[in-house]
């Protein structure tokens, strides 16, 4: 049998369990135990502290009483004095010198108080010559005399009170220009109870005119200031042309002005052959399309009007019923062209009415006004250098020793004349005053007579 376990470093419990030497417990695993449970202790406490801490300052103090619990924290609101301010309605004004009695009216809130004085630009104003104060100092009115004597321009009201100045701005206006010129189907011109009847004049001391139809237009206005006749059919003659050059310039561009054109044959003899005025172009000159347009409107030249038709359209025939188009276009209803240049015929006919309305348009357009306006232009052919000279400025006016209206100058002009249309005559004026005018005539019996009428018209009727 074996023997018991003598070795000294195990042992038994009694119960036959036996143990090893480490089993046992240690007194210093008992210390360290404590101290680890002990710090972890201060690391709670200290992590819970930090916490609180960072809560803390994160968020604001609560006041310590609140505003409710403490009356006496209260205190009355110091009122302060409110500045005056402009009404809205005062902002933004104008006075305008079309209407030299208006006033300009300027009102402040119920905050101004104790009024004091009024400047416009920093210059102080006299009181009842320049503005009156009414609604207990809050409304100012300045005075159309002294609203007249502002230049043009922004300008700067203040009115001064005890508590402050009310500001504002307003604007003089000058007076409206010339409106501009009417817009195609507004060339109508239209009569009223106020237009004058004009009397045939036999004598020189007749009230009058010696043509038997006449017409002064305001063009500002689209008015008939004068007429005798003006509705009844007249023949045009070369006034024609106004129409002819008016068309030819809306349908041609720029390009179009520096190409040269051929004077054929045909269109040569056709015009010798009606014995039509004009400069006396050669067969196979060749000639520039603006060329063609200064001797219509200077020489009133009859094969210059025909070649150019050609060249625009294709035909006469073509060419005038673009005319007639441009006729209805302009509301005329009387108006009616068989040639581009005047030559008679029974249907080619039109009223001074419609005649002016013409020469409105025409004046309206920038290349046939120049056109009208020029006396001479130089320029050359193919065959020799050239020089045409107006029909109006060099034998209408030829020996008259007055050709001028006063109230302002001839602009532009166009002469006609035909056996059955006798003398006639389309002329446009600018006032000084700034008007814009123009004359028609028709079938005076010569030259002198129809300067005589248009110089007694714009004097007598042009504003």
């Amino acid at each position: 049998m074996g023997q018991p376990n003598q070795n000294p470093q195990h042992g038994s419990d009694g119960r036959g369990h036996h143990y090893h030497p480490v089993d046992r417990p240690s007194p210093m695993n008992f210390v360290w135990g404590l101290v680890l449970a002990l710090l972890t202790f201060l690391l709670i406490v200290i992590c819970a502290l930090s916490i609180h801490w960072i809560m803390k300052l994160s968020t604001p103090d609560a006041p310590a009483t609140p505003p409710e619990d403490n009356p006496s924290s209260e205190q009355p609101p110091i009122e302060q004095p409110q500045a005056p301010q402009m009404d809205p309605s005062s902002l933004g004004q104008s006075w305008s010198m079309d209407h030299p009695t208006a006033t300009l009216t300027f009102k402040s809130n119920a905050a101004f108080a104790e009024f004091q004085s009024v400047s416009v630009d920093g210059n102080a104003l006299t009181p009842t010559t320049d503005y009156t104060v009414t609604d207990g100092s809050t409304c100012v009115t300045l005075h159309a005399q002294y609203l007249a004597t502002l230049s043009v321009g922004i300008h700067t009201i203040d009115i001064c009170s005890v508590n402050g100045t009310a500001s504002a701005t307003f604007e003089i206006k000058d007076k409206t220009p010339v409106v501009t010129p009417p817009t195609p189907q507004d060339f109508l011109m239209t009569s009223d109870d106020k237009t004058v009847t004009l009397n045939k004049k036999a004598t020189i001391d007749d009230e009058g005119v010696y043509s038997n139809y006449a017409i002064i237009v305001d063009l500002d206005r689209n008015y008939v200031v004068a007429e005798r006749l003006a509705d009844d059919k007249m023949y045009p003659a070369s006034l024609t042309k106004i129409m002819t050059l008016l068309v030819a310039s809306e349908h041609l561009q720029m390009a179009d002005m520096n190409q040269q054109v051929t004077m054929t044959a045909e269109v040569i003899n056709y015009m010798q052959s009606q014995n039509a005025s004009g400069f006396g172009f050669q067969i196979g000159e060749k000639v520039q399309v603006i060329d063609l347009m200064y001797a219509i409107a200077l020489e009133s030249d009859g094969a210059a009007s025909l070649q150019l038709a050609i060249y625009v359209a294709g035909s006469q025939e073509a060419f005038v019923q673009l005319m007639n188009e441009k006729a209805q276009s302009l509301g005329l209803v009387q108006t009616h062209f068989e040639n581009v240049s005047g030559l008679h015929h029974p249907n080619h006919v039109s009223t001074c009415r419609e005649m002016a309305s013409i020469m409105a348009a025409a004046m309206a357009n920038e290349q046939v006004k120049q056109l009208l306006s020029t006396k001479e232009h130089k320029t050359a052919t193919s065959l020799y250098a050239v020089t045409f000279k107006s029909t109006y400025y060099y034998k209408a006016l030829d020996g008259l020793p007055n050709t001028q209206p006063y109230k302002g100058p001839i602009i532009a002009a166009k002469t006609g004349n035909t056996d059955e249309a006798g003398y006639c005559l389309a002329t446009y004026m600018e006032s000084r005053s700034g008007g814009r005018y123009v004359v028609i005539t028709a079938k005076a019996n010569s030259r002198i007579l129809y300067v005589d009428d248009y110089l007694h018209l714009y004097d007598m009727y042009a504003q």
